[in-house]
């Protein structure tokens, strides 16, 4: 193993463990949204951005250990690395791929939940706007819309 190698596969090591604390992160961000408790989100949104950062400043120690290994950084120089690394490195690539989609779903998913989150809230909003604006959306005590809105012309004389 060269240097290179050992820097490589120390990145690589370094980089999957905090993709697997993205996961986690990301998975108690969903419970959180299906739990509806936005209030415990900060804490969990703020752990999220420090990994985030984590993980980008992990990818550009792997891309230069890659560069000064002369690993080109495509699909095709992918190939060929793997095709000579260690069964090891191989598989923390491997394992990285794999837990970086999973993340990737996750936070798709997260997304959606935050989208339905941020519909209902405006639909609130829009209910509760349109009630103190009139009450022409509304309905009354028989089922049927409110007819005139409650309000009352002003009576003068």
């Amino acid at each position: 193993m060269t240097p290179q190698t050992s820097s490589l596969d120390h990145t690589l090591t370094q980089e999957l463990a905090a993709a697997t604390r993205l996961q986690q992160v990301l998975q108690q961000e969903q419970e959180l949204l299906i739990g509806a408790d936005i209030g415990a989100l900060e804490a969990v949104t703020a752990d999220k951005n420090k990994l985030v950062a984590e993980l980008t400043d992990l990818a550009l120690q792997r891309q230069r250990h890659m560069t000064s290994a002369g690993i080109a950084q495509d699909a095709v120089g992918i190939q060929a690395w793997l095709s000579t690394a260690s069964p090891a490195t191989a598989k923390l690539w491997t394992d990285l791929l794999d837990t970086a989609r999973a993340s990737q779903s996750l936070n798709r998913t997260n997304g959606m939940l935050i989208t339905q989150h941020q519909n209902r809230n405006q639909s609130a909003l829009n209910v509760l706007r349109g009630a103190s604006n009139s009450a022409g959306g509304l309905y009354g005590p028989d089922g049927q819309k409110a007819v005139g809105g409650g309000k009352r012309g002003l009576v003068v004389g």
